[in-house]
């Protein structure tokens, strides 16, 4: 009983270890920060914009909520709006000539997300790619 205990101890540290080492970085864009910063204008519940790329294929944006009270009419316009603007040809093309293009189909189908998320609670929501389309997923 003891071993499976520790077994399931080191599978978890295991696990933590290999998530907290999962590089990212924050993709610095003018046109990308004005965006955010006009989303953060026309709004009261998000207090930060950011495009995060996780390993070579995930581009996730991450809007900061200053609250769980996220009225869903307004997250979706924001959503929209989102999904509109990063995947436009001038806006993926400036990410490409940033990142590379070595995996720009998955990267803007499968590995693109737009998350909004109070840091301060547990708080999320999360969209993602089903069927080819950006759904609401979590």
């Amino acid at each position: 009983m003891k071993t499976k205990v520790v077994s399931w101890y080191l599978l978890a540290c295991c696990f933590l270890l290999l998530v907290a080492c999962t590089p990212h970085t924050n993709l610095k864009i003018p046109e990308v920060k004005t965006f955010f910063d006009d989303v953060i204008k026309s709004t009261n519940s998000i207090s930060k914009g950011q495009l995060k790329k996780v390993d070579k294929v995930y581009l996730t944006v991450v809007y900061s909520l200053n609250t769980d009270d996220f009225p869903p009419k307004e997250r979706e316009a924001i959503f929209e709006k989102t999904r509109d603007f990063f995947l436009s040809p001038k806006i993926r093309n400036l990410i490409i000539e940033q990142i590379g293009s070595e995996n720009e189909l998955r990267m803007f189908n499968e590995g693109f997300k737009i998350r909004f998320q109070n840091p301060k609670t547990e708080t999320y929501w999360v969209y993602g790619q089903v069927d080819g389309e950006l759904r609401l997923i979590e």
